[in-house]
């Protein structure tokens, strides 16, 4: 075949395929996967700019699929026993679908308990109006009155400063330890979850978009099946 890769016909592929393979190869005269294996082909060498939501559907999970009733149930109850403050950072992660750099960025000031809504700084130094779950205001509200410190950061590690993108992952490592989950229990986790949850209530695709601050709905990346 001395074609150019522009001047291919539809017909052109199958027909190399049955000279090279024969007949009675089933799997390479599946038109789907060869279809597929030549969009990706063309979407990688940026011939063709080839839209997501072109693509098959997919059934997005939901949270009991990332972990068994039994999982759930010690995750649950090991989070219960956890101190206010741990408990309202991971709270906030699964409520708000934040990352853990945005979150040790968050200041008492970004923080709207009445109308149950943070101020967050995403990419491009952007400010979004994140809103929050009940719960997890009532325990941001608790910890903050527990709190003696009066430092500016809304969540601080033991030594009293600003908490890092690094001591939030090291709480949610600790959990999955001790909750002896099979999936590694990560914020990244929690902010799948978040997604997952949206888009099993059926949330339209660009307001998921907007959530997560992507250019457009069809930018793929952290998808909840594929994060």
């Amino acid at each position: 075949m001395s074609k150019t890769l522009t001047g291919l016909t539809p017909n052109d592929i199958p027909l190399r395929l049955r000279t090279k393979c024969g007949e009675e190869n089933m799997k390479t005269n599946n038109p789907l996967p060869t279809a597929l294996s030549t969009f990706m082909f063309c979407y990688d060498a940026d011939i063709e700019d080839l839209k997501k939501s072109r693509w098959r559907t997919k059934v997005h999970k939901t949270e009991s699929d990332f972990f068994t009733r039994k999982e759930l149930a010690r995750l649950k109850l090991t989070i219960a026993m956890l101190d206010l403050r741990e408990q309202a950072i991971l709270f906030f992660l699964v409520s708000s679908g934040c990352r853990i750099s945005e979150l040790a960025a968050l200041t008492l000031e970004d923080i709207d308990l009445d109308k149950r809504t943070a101020s967050v700084s995403r990419k491009g130094e952007r400010k979004w109006m994140v809103p929050i779950s009940e719960e997890c205001a009532a325990l941001l509200e608790e910890y903050l009155d527990a709190r003696t410190n009066d430092s500016p950061s809304l969540f601080l590690d033991k030594q009293g400063h600003r908490i890092t993108p690094e001591g939030i992952y090291r709480i949610a490592r600790k959990v999955g330890k001790r909750a002896m989950l099979v999936m590694r229990f990560s914020p990244h986790l929690l902010r799948r979850i978040f997604v997952a949850d949206l888009l099993a209530r059926r949330a339209e695709l660009i307001f998921v978009g907007k959530k997560l601050v992507k250019k457009t709905p069809t930018t793929p990346e952290h998808t909840p099946i594929r994060c």
